[in-house]
């Protein structure tokens, strides 16, 4: 069982349970974690994963909504038809 935040493992999570008891596992450890970290002005997401298959997930919401996305995302397009 691997645990993610925001899509990068962190390997000093990593650790081995069985199936019967992975699920129930996962989410305990990331409800664990969600408690822990602190918000920030981003959004951070943090998964339990067996293999490629997601077990348990939680995110943590940032302070401020980022308004600036949407345009950011927008000039990069606007600038990939140019």
């Amino acid at each position: 069982m691997e645990f993610a935040i925001n899509d990068k493992p962190v390997e000093e999570l990593t650790m081995m349970s069985h199936r019967s008891r992975a699920r129930d596992f996962a989410k305990r450890v990331v409800d664990k974690l969600h408690s822990s970290i602190p918000r920030q002005m981003f959004l951070i997401t943090i998964r339990g994963l067996s293999g490629k298959q997601s077990l348990a997930r939680a995110d943590i919401r940032p302070y401020k909504k980022d308004v600036l996305a949407k345009c950011v995302r927008e000039s990069s397009f606007s600038y990939n038809n140019q």
